[in-house]
C-alpha cells in the first residue's frame, strides 16, 4: 500500500516574454525532445486522473485513498503547468495544438476500447515511464547542469513529485484486483505506442526549427541517448524490472528518497513524505 502524506504544491512558474529556443545543452533536438514530452503531459495527466478517480469509492484503505486523492491533485497541477508551458512554446510558432490533438486521439482510443481496469493498467505503465525518466533526469549530471532557465524548475519539480507518488496508481491497481498479465500487456502496448508518438512530435518541432535533417543534431541525439550520458540505455534496467511478477515501485525506495530530499531542498519545495521515504 502507499504510505505517508503527499503534498499538492504550486511551483509558481513564470515564463518570460523572451524564449530561449535551445535551452537544453544548447541542442535543438534535446530541447524539442523535452518540449514534445511536455506536449504529451497535459492530456496524459488527465487520463491518469480519470483512471484513478474511477476507483476512489472502491478503495477501502484510508491511507491509500488519501494518497489517491492527493495524486489527483498533484497530477492536475502538472497538467496545468505543462499546458501553460505548451502555450508559451506555441507562441513561438511550434505546432503544439496540432500535436496535442494527436495525443488526445490516441488517449481517446484507449478510453473507447479499454475497460476501466485496463485504463488503470495503462496509467501504471505510463507512471512507470514518468518515474524512471524523472529519476534519471534528477540523477544525471548532464541534465542537472545543462537545463537552463525556468524549464529547469518545471522539469525538476515535476520529477520530484513523480518519484513521491510513484506507487499510488500501482497500489490502487492492486487493490481493485489488477492482474500481472494485464499490466504487462498494457506496458507492451504503451511501449509500442509511446515512443513513436513522442518522436513524431519531436520531429515536427525539429522541422519547425529547420533542423530535422541536420547531421549535427542527429549526431548529438545519438551520442546523448546511447553513449554519453547514454540516457535511454540508463532507463533499460529499471524499465525491465516492471516485467517481474514481484515488481513494486517501492523497490527503488532508497535511491529515490535521496533524490527527493536533495531536490526538495534545491527547489525550496514544501516538504511532504511518501512511501519512498519509509
Amino acid at each position: 500500500m502507499a504510505g505517508g502524506t503527499l503534498v499538492v504544491r504550486d511551483p509558481e512558474l513564470k515564463w518570460p516574454e523572451e524564449y530561449r529556443r535551445f535551452w537544453f545543452c544548447g541542442s535543438a533536438f534535446l530541447s524539442n525532445l523535452m518540449n514534445a514530452f511536455s506536449t504529451v503531459i497535459p492530456e496524459g495527466e488527465h487520463f491518469f486522473i480519470e483512471s484513478v478517480r474511477h476507483y476512489l469509492d472502491e478503495i477501502r484503505d484510508p491511507v491509500l485513498r488519501a494518497q489517491a486523492i492527493t495524486f489527483v491533485g498533484q497530477e492536475g497541477t502538472h497538467a496545468r503547468e505543462h499546458r501553460r508551458y505548451n502555450e508559451f512554446v506555441e507562441a513561438q510558432g511550434y505546432p503544439v495544438r496540432r500535436m496535442e490533438q494527436r495525443v488526445r486521439r490516441a488517449l481517446d482510443h484507449c478510453r473507447a476500447h479499454l475497460s476501466p481496469r485496463s485504463k488503470l493498467a495503462v496509467t501504471c505503465a505510463l507512471e512507470h515511464y514518468t518515474t524512471i525518466i524523472g529519476a534519471e533526469f534528477l540523477r544525471n549530471p548532464v541534465c542537472r547542469e545543462s537545463v537552463l532557465g525556468e524549464q529547469a524548475r518545471l522539469w525538476f519539480w515535476h520529477s520530484v513529485e513523480e518519484l513521491e507518488h510513484t506507487s499510488v496508481a500501482f497500489d490502487v491497481y492492486r487493490a481493485i484486483g489488477g492482474t500481472y498479465w494485464e499490466r504487462v500487456r498494457e506496458m507492451i502496448g504503451i511501449t509500442l505506442g509511446f515512443w513513436p508518438l513522442w518522436l513524431a512530435i519531436t520531429f515536427a518541432y525539429q522541422s519547425h526549427d529547420r533542423r530535422l535533417w541536420s547531421l549535427r543534431e542527429w549526431w548529438v541525439a545519438l551520442v546523448w541517448e546511447f553513449v554519453r550520458p547514454g540516457f535511454v540505455l540508463r532507463l533499460v534496467p529499471r524499465y525491465l524490472a516492471y516485467f517481474r511478477r514481484d515488481f513494486h515501485p517501492s523497490r527503488y525506495a532508497g535511491t529515490d528518497a535521496a533524490l527527493i530530499l536533495e531536490w526538495r531542498a534545491r527547489l525550496g519545495l514544501v516538504p511532504g513524505t511518501s512511501d519512498v521515504q519509509r
